[in-house]
């Protein structure tokens, strides 16, 4: 009986000493590690209108649409500016963004730059701003908070600034060009490049004086 109750302090002894040395700073167990989320957003530029910049236009380049209707005559001689006569047209872009996570994901428009093919030249950075997305219910495009959900489909669209035609001899000539226009967004913190390259669409017609 003594050996047995001898052996029994013993174990129970150097229970105790193992925890006193985990508690002081000895080997744990190594914890699993937790892969952070990524975001995961496809994007591409779905369409892009090359023009001016309405929200800074000379109000020298286009009369007022009462006069017109007015009924008043134009002459070459009143108007000045590349597209004299003529409507502002604003320049923009269209994204398609599909979420493919199952997280909340914020997308930033980083930068937007307008490259000549031909040579490469760059026409300048466009500054984009409000944002916006299209609706089925409301049959348009509405304000938009840059975030999709998990799953989510968008068709958002951007402002942007002009490009500096004068890199290409102004904006009539660059009608004739091919360019490429290339934006990085931010995922999330994670930077994505989408480019799309298409012939400017600038066509404008002629003012007929009568």
């Amino acid at each position: 009986m003594r050996f047995a109750v001898g052996c029994a302090l013993v174990v129970s002894m150097f229970a105790v000493s193992c925890t006193k040395s985990e508690r002081a700073g000895g080997p744990k167990k190594p914890q699993p590690s937790v892969p952070p989320i990524t975001a995961k957003v496809t994007a591409a530029i779905s369409a892009v209108n090359l023009a001016d910049d309405c929200q800074h236009a000379d109000a020298r380049s286009a009369k007022p649409m009462a006069e017109a209707a007015a009924g008043e005559s134009m002459m070459a001689a009143d108007c000045g500016g590349e597209n004299c006569g003529m409507p502002c047209q604003q320049t923009s872009m269209q994204l398609a963004l599909e979420s493919v996570g199952a997280v909340p994901t914020r997308v930033k428009v980083v930068s937007v730059e307008l490259f000549d093919v031909a040579d490469g030249t760059s026409l300048g950075a466009m500054n984009p701003r409000d944002p916006q997305r299209w609706s089925d219910a409301e049959g348009g495009y509405q304000v938009w908070d840059e975030t999709l959900k998990g799953g989510d489909k968008a068709r958002v669209m951007f402002l942007l600034s002009a490009p500096d035609w004068n890199k290409v001899g102004g904006r009539w000539s660059a009608q004739n060009r091919t360019f490429r226009l290339k934006v990085t967004l931010d995922l999330d913190g994670q930077q994505k490049t989408i480019e799309k390259v298409e012939s400017a669409d600038l066509m404008i017609e002629p003012q007929v004086v009568t």
